[in-house]
């Protein structure tokens, strides 16, 4: 992590007040004075700012999940629509990063993240399949099943793109995996067959499931073996 990032964690700043800090010899590192704002800090070294010792570590970061409601954007500015980010204080949430993202229409599993290199490994095509329970406006047929699992050509995409598995719950009540992180691909899979998404929820992201105990608009930090699931890459098309 970079040094001014980890001071503006660690103590509340903004990135431009952390930066000016580190610039104006008010940070030592090591028990040296730096002034480097972009240094590399590893786990195991110790800063200095205003009389308080912060030692680096892994924990350092923030790793959270958030049950995200309808109605909500993942998006920092919006003049129509609350912000996921409202939920916290701006001082710890200008820190804060969406892995990914779910749409306004969307409700579910979110992660949060502190640790900009972690979320980028976590958005790659493949990494995880995430798990979407979908309320149909028409009934599922066997037509629709066959072709998602086959593959489906969507607008403006290169190539055919496929669900990974699905699972009927009622009529028009789905449970589905998909391996891509496309915008609006699952709303997007079932236009192409003749249906309509009327609610979506996505529940899972890999091997971590959104805690049954969280109501939405509420957040807990993950625990350490939900952070080593999602840490072990997932590349298969399977459930």
């Amino acid at each position: 992590m970079r040094l001014d990032r980890w001071l503006a964690v660690v103590a509340g700043l903004s990135r431009s007040q952390a930066r000016s800090a580190i610039r104006s010899g008010q940070v030592q590192l090591q028990g040296q004075c730096v002034r480097q704002i972009a240094m590399q800090v590893d786990p195991g070294m110790q800063m200095r700012w205003q009389g308080s010792d912060h030692l680096f570590s892994e924990s350092a970061q923030r790793y959270l999940m958030y049950h995200k409601p309808v109605g909500e954007v993942c998006s920092r500015e919006d003049a129509h629509h609350p912000l996921v980010f409202d939920r916290w204080s701006v001082a710890e949430g200008q820190h804060l990063m969406t892995v990914g993202r779910l749409d306004c229409d969307t409700s579910g599993l979110l992660l949060l993240t502190t640790d900009g290199q972690w979320s980028q490994q976590l958005r790659k095509p493949g990494r995880h399949v995430k798990t979407y329970d979908v309320l149909l406006h028409n009934d599922l047929t066997e037509i629709m099943r066959e072709q998602l699992l086959g593959g489906v050509e969507l607008r403006g995409e290169a190539g055919r793109i496929q669900v990974c598995w699905l699972e009927q719950q009622g009529d028009r009540q789905v449970r589905m995996g998909v391996s891509e992180g496309r915008y609006h691909l699952v709303r997007r899979l079932w236009a192409a067959v003749g249906n309509h998404v009327v609610a979506l929820h996505r529940s899972a992201i890999g091997a971590v499931v959104l805690d049954e105990q969280l109501a939405a608009g509420h957040w807990r930090d993950l625990r350490e073996d939900e952070i080593s699931l999602l840490d072990v890459s997932n590349s298969e098309c399977s459930k």
